[in-house]
């Protein structure tokens, strides 16, 4: 998918209609989108993202905050894009539900969301997306990868064929086609559905059959053809032995588990997310791979041990591997990576001991860098944990805050967790560093030799973004304002191997 044409109208800090069009940057390849902070560089991605899927790009911004606050009532709120998808270009127009001025009189009234996919060749547009959503969330949260595909894909078969029993979309492979119910399709789709299902294509219509074609033709069912409720997809496709990766019965939150997979040559790597943020996940994950498994580490480039066990599946041997990921912790499982030697895991495998060592909140030494003071710190009046954000403390700070402090406990294995912190962190025990974390969980373990019996001693770096320094513009009252600094609570646990 390449975007072409952008329009926003009345959206994020754009209080007019404006029009981005990408097609001048030509199809060469990267190119930089930027600006002053909260000009509108991250809404630009806000607008695409919305366009597609109904959401802004990060997870602070809810559909019902993208109304422009600076909008007249009259400007209507609305995002269009027009994007290419293979040689053939589409336009999806979506508004989010906002408030806006009676056509009678002088109250307000709610402008439902709404969205339009309008196709290049004379196809009835698709107005709403509630039942591609319901097909995707119930296939994504059961580790099912998916993707959605226009229907004229499937109707070019260049683009779409059969090989070696699966379905074949550009360099992608499929092993089941997932129709989201609707009462009416073109005629060519549904004669495309017939053919790949003879073909031995599974071919699973989402809630229903559909009644008839555009032009009136009853729907009739072949074999390889059949109907699941939205609720029943993922166990369809799970008797399959479709999907690549399963969580075990017996796990724990397993339906916030994420994944991506990713080949390249004989290796394999799973880039698995937890995307709760509060609940862990504790599970044995099986994988369609029956070679040995291990962790990959990206901050520290370690290959490290995966607990697991073979099983014998319906088309061969596979992997069961042990999986801990707490709120929000993300982890890559790599298969076919030769000639590493993996090492302890015991930030996922050790075990805690039930011993703890609290840090209090007052107490603390903290000193604040800038960018061009850095690494020179200043200490601060400031004693305790919290946000530094705060209006009576320091709001418009850009940089890196030290904490420092003392504390009694023994010699022995343990995991330090700082709790919240904004953001990036660098950890140093006794002089030692313990880790770098840019995202939670903000946990790092600490080695035997690291903590000693008495007196220790915690430094930690945290640095925020430069919004705090350079919000000196029209279109900052928009965002969300993060904290700034170490929240906490900050503890020490002890594990055993």
């Amino acid at each position: 998918m390449r975007p072409l044409v952008l329009t926003l109208s009345a959206f994020g800090p754009y209080a007019e209609e404006v029009t981005v069009d990408f097609s001048q940057l030509g199809t060469r390849g990267i190119y930089l989108i930027t600006g002053e902070t909260g000009a509108g560089k991250t809404t630009l991605f806000d607008g695409i993202t919305f366009a597609l899927y109904g959401e802004a790009s990060g997870t602070h911004r809810e559909p019902v905050m993208l109304r422009s606050s600076y909008a007249k009532g009259t400007v209507p709120t609305f995002v269009e894009l027009t994007f290419q998808c293979g040689e053939k270009q589409y336009t999806v127009r979506r508004n989010p539900e906002y408030l806006r001025p009676a056509k009678r009189g002088d109250k307000l009234v709610v402008e439902k969301a709404d969205a339009q996919l309008l196709f290049p060749d004379g196809h009835p547009p698709v107005t709403g997306t509630r039942e591609v959503t319901k097909a995707v969330k119930a296939l994504m949260l059961r580790q099912i990868d998916c993707d959605v595909v226009p229907g004229d894909w499937l109707v070019d078969r260049e683009r779409s064929r059969v090989e070696d029993g699966r379905l074949k979309i550009a360099e992608e492979s499929f092993g089941a086609l997932i129709v989201p119910y609707a009462q009416y399709l073109p005629g060519q789709v549904i004669k495309r559905l017939q053919e790949l299902a003879a073909q031995g294509i599974a071919v699973v219509f989402a809630g229903d059959f559909p009644k008839k074609s555009y032009l009136g033709e009853k729907f009739e069912p072949v074999c390889g053809m059949k109907k699941a409720a939205y609720d029943e997809l993922a166990g369809v496709l799970t008797e399959m032995d479709l999907r690549d990766i399963e969580v075990e019965d017996g796990g724990s939150y397993g339906e916030y588990l994420v994944f991506y997979h990713y080949r390249q040559g004989e290796r394999d790597s799973y880039f698995l997310t937890n995307e709760s943020l509060f609940q862990k996940v504790e599970a044995e994950v099986c994988f369609r791979d029956g070679r040995q498994a291990c962790f990959y580490d990206p901050m520290t480039g370690e290959f490290l041990e995966a607990h697991q066990r073979r099983k014998v599946g319906k088309d061969g041997e596979k992997t069961v591997v042990s999986l801990l990921l707490r709120p929000y912790e993300s982890v890559f499982v790599v298969f076919g990576e030769t000639g590493v030697k993996c090492g302890k895991n015991r930030r996922m495998y050790a075990r805690k001991t039930g011993e703890v060592v609290e840090l209090p909140a007052k107490g603390w030494e903290i000193s604040v860098s800038g960018p061009l003071a850095w690494p020179e710190f200043t200490r601060t009046e400031y004693t305790e944990t919290g946000s530094l954000a705060a209006l009576d403390k320091l709001p418009e700070f850009s940089g890196t805050v030290r904490y420092r402090m003392k504390f009694e406990a023994r010699a022995g294995r343990a995991v330090l967790s700082l709790g919240e912190a904004y953001e990036a962190v660098q950890v140093w025990v006794n002089g030692r560093k313990a880790g770098d974390a840019i995202c939670p969980p903000y946990l790092f373990f600490l080695e035997e030799g690291m903590l000693q019996d008495g007196e220790n001693e915690l430094v930690a770096e945290v640095t925020n973004t430069l919004a705090k320094a350079h919000h000196d513009n029209v279109f900052d009252r928009y965002w969300v304002q993060e904290p700034t600094g170490l929240l906490g609570p900050v503890k020490v646990e002890y594990v055993e191997e």
